[in-house]
């Protein structure tokens, strides 16, 4: 009965997977891979077969062997009308999985917007990190366009800058380790190319032509930015 659930669940058999739970067959049963029938067919895309099996009694949380619950997987292939499913079912929006991952990031990763605006409205955290210190927007999946944002005393959000194709965002966490003044939102897919801290710093002792070349542009970066700051306030003829 268990590998007749499974299969039932991973085609989307809805008449065989309702026949099987009738017959007593256990919505938490795994494969030899913690892949529970809930995890297959939300994988799958069959938001039906999820919702039958929620009703059943599956777990949304449960995890495989890597810690991955099915909303992390119906996030990774986009599927929006499953994770909703999961979510109003009181799955875990921001569980991780052993390797740091979330759902945001699985989604965020391969550029499924739908699912991310989903996310982020049942409380996705767009800070956390991975094992590597990456975040979602780091793992964004093509190229596109992001906002930084700040938010204000109110609670509200103002856009500070929009950043394009070939600009930097977070260049002085390379400089400093002070805490973030703003936060960087893809607005459409993104693909980033990611320089951390400490590399920046083992190239300095190792490759220092390379680091001041890095420098440099950094250098140039920041003052542009200096100077857009200075015109915006009216005070450039002070630089």
């Amino acid at each position: 009965m268990k590998e007749k659930l499974l299969n039932a669940a991973t085609s989307g058999d809805l008449g065989e997977l309702k026949k099987l739970l009738e017959q007593g067959a256990d919505a938490n049963t795994k494969d030899e891979f913690g892949w529970t029938a809930l995890m297959w067919a939300g994988s799958m895309g069959f938001p039906e077969a999820v919702k039958l099996l929620l009703d059943a009694g599956a777990e949304p949380d449960a995890r495989d062997q890597y810690g991955a619950t099915a909303l992390m997987k119906a996030s990774r292939r986009g599927f929006a009308d499953v994770a909703k499913h999961l979510l109003d079912t009181g799955a875990k929006v921001n569980a991780e999985d052993e390797f740091g991952w979330t759902a945001l990031m699985r989604a965020s990763r391969r550029g499924y917007l739908d699912v991310v605006k989903l996310l982020l409205n049942q409380g996705a955290n767009i800070e956390d990190a991975d094992q590597y210190g990456a975040t979602a927007l780091i793992m964004a999946a093509s190229e596109g366009h992001a906002d930084v944002v700040r938010e204000r005393s109110d609670g509200t959000r103002a856009v500070v800058n929009q950043l394009e194709k070939g600009d930097f965002v977070g260049e002085l966490a390379l400089l400093d380790s002070a805490p973030r003044m703003a936060q960087a939102q893809a607005v459409t897919p993104c693909k980033l190319a990611v320089f951390f801290r400490d590399d920046f710093l083992g190239l300095l002792d190792t490759h220092g032509r390379i680091a001041s070349k890095i420098a440099r542009q950094l250098a140039r970066h920041i003052g542009r930015r200096l100077r857009e700051l200075a015109i915006a306030v009216g005070a450039h003829q002070h630089l």
